[in-house]
């Protein structure tokens, strides 16, 4: 039997004691080593890196920043946040900035790839946690500025407002240059507020963010969870930018934050850990230089036309555009621009006419969709502002003739507004034979399909001679608004259910393959 010498234990020992900690590269390729980068080891805090604020500070809501908050010991940066006495006077934490700063002017240019490892620890601490307590953050910034408020990264921040906002989970949000009001509805920031997140930010966790000309994206251990909906205005950022950690208790009162959930004296408060820091530039962020280009990241399929294709089930999107939760635990695609695209393939058995309708919502102004394939424009569509953006409406391209084929067709979206419109999905029927109209009857038999009892008080059913594939459901008031849709698969017969809905003339679309029916059914 060997005996292991003593260095060499004395390694094994500390590759079991302590966890190797690894950052991945950024998204996409090329970046290389990073420009800027501390794993805080030793005792200190390197002070040619990072500055630490020491002031006495007590007005708009900020506590005293003070450098015995601040520590580093065994590879981990720790900011402590105490109470000594009520009110935002009595607030003791710390915040540390870095010495170098990204933008005009700065020792590096404003975009590239941020993370930071971090955690809150509350280990041991067994106090009502509801109310956030402290407000930790791991954000770009700079201050100091006169009459001018640049802008503002928070990658990820904790606050009391967030249990309120947020069910408890950090939040990360872009500000816009000098808070201006530019987002939906004058919103001054794009904010990440997910109460569903299953984002952790109570343990070890890498949280990034990728800044190019056309995207602001947020990460969580490598995986993008958003986009900012106005990258181009922090590309127009010219005050170079800073990386700071803070913490401090969290006292500030508002509407949302009621006092009895605020720290008090005796509490003992949580720390902000940080234990790596990266930042890379200059690498190709996926689809184009610097980040240009699309998401990709699509898992689009193949559909076989005539027949649905929903709009989430795409091959590649430009950076804007974004799958969002629409009524009825379904999705669409939304925060459509101007000059933003969708990619999608479908498979044309047979070269033939054939219509596209396009199921949207509009609560800004409208545009129009260009249907394209092979950068050949083969149809239009106009899409009109509807009541809101869950009001979904259909749109037709009218006639076009596609060649048979696996084609990827590009969706160029157009108009004025600074978000255009949502895409559900849509139907491709075949119109180069016969399209049929059924008028209002007692009951429905068009190819041995049976749609019954009609009139109803709102329950109909409609039966098939074998089973379906892939055939599209679609029921609209008079007005084009749609009150239900599915896509229906394997099955002979359906029922449809829309009790409540006022008495009056609805317009039955099933379309498929072979399967062009459009009917009318009344409700009593």
């Amino acid at each position: 039997m060997k005996y292991l010498n003593t260095k060499t234990l004395i390694g094994i020992l500390c590759f079991i004691v302590y966890p190797i900690l690894t950052f991945g590269q950024p998204p996409g390729n090329g970046w290389g080593n990073p420009v800027f980068q501390d794993d805080f080891n030793g005792n200190s805090l390197d002070t040619s890196k990072w500055r630490v604020k020491n002031n006495n500070g007590n007005g708009d809501g900020e506590g005293q920043f003070k450098a015995n908050m601040v520590s580093v010991a065994n590879g981990i940066l720790t900011i402590k946040n105490n109470l000594v006495s009520s009110g935002t006077a009595g607030r003791r934490g710390g915040w540390v900035d870095s010495k170098i700063k990204f933008g005009n002017g700065g020792a590096f240019p404003k975009y590239g790839y941020f993370e930071a490892d971090i955690r809150i620890n509350r280990q041991g601490i067994n106090f009502n946690w509801i109310g956030g307590k402290i407000w930790p953050t791991w954000w770009l910034w700079e201050g100091g500025q006169s009459n001018y408020i640049p802008t503002e990264f928070d990658i990820m921040e904790y606050s009391r407002w967030t249990n309120f906002k947020a069910n408890g989970n950090a939040t990360s949000s872009h500000h816009y240059r000098n808070k201006a009001s530019i987002g939906p509805g004058g919103a001054k920031k794009f904010a990440i507020t997910d109460k569903n997140s299953p984002r952790d930010e109570f343990n070890w966790h890498k949280w990034g963010m990728l800044w190019t000309p056309t995207r602001v994206t947020f990460y969580y251990d490598g995986v993008p969870y958003g986009s900012s909906d106005r990258p181009e205005d922090a590309a127009k950022e010219n005050v170079p930018l800073k990386l700071i950690f803070s913490s401090s208790p969290h006292v500030v009162t508002h509407p949302d934050t009621p006092p009895r959930f605020a720290p008090k004296v005796s509490d003992i408060l949580p720390s902000f850990q940080i234990r790596s820091v990266r930042v890379w530039q200059g690498g190709n962020a996926g689809g184009g230089n610097n980040g240009g280009g699309n998401n990709g990241g699509g898992n689009g399929t193949v559909v076989k036309i005539p027949g649905t294709l929903e709009a989430e089930n795409y091959k590649a999107l430009s950076n804007e555009v974004r799958v969002v939760n629409i009524p009825n635990n379904k999705k669409a695609l939304g925060y459509i621009r101007n000059n933003s695209w969708s990619e999608h393939y479908i498979d044309v058995p047979a070269a033939g006419t054939y219509a596209i309708d396009v199921y949207a919502s509009s609560g800004g102004s409208g545009g129009t969709i260009d249907f394209t394939i092979n950068g050949n424009t083969l149809g239009k569509l106009d899409v009109p502002k509807t009541n809101n953006w869950n009001d979904y409406k259909k749109v037709s391209t009218g006639n076009i003739f596609i060649n048979a084929g696996v084609k990827t067709v590009r969706l160029i979206h157009k108009g004025a507004g600074p978000y255009l419109f949502n895409i559900d999905g849509f139907v491709f029927r075949n119109v180069s034979g016969k399209s049929e109209f059924i008028a209002p009857s007692k009951e429905t038999t068009v190819s041995q399909i049976k749609i019954y009892p009609n009139p109803s008080k709102g329950n109909f059913n409609i039966d098939f001679n074998q089973k379906t594939s892939n055939v599209s459901v679609v029921l609209t008031d008079i007005t084009g608004r749609i009150v239900y849709r599915e896509v229906i698969e394997n099955t002979t017969s359906q029922s449809i259910n829309i009790q409540g809905m006022p008495r009056g003339i609805y317009i039955l679309n099933l379309q498929g393959k072979d399967l062009n029916l459009q009917d009318k059914l009344v409700i009593e």
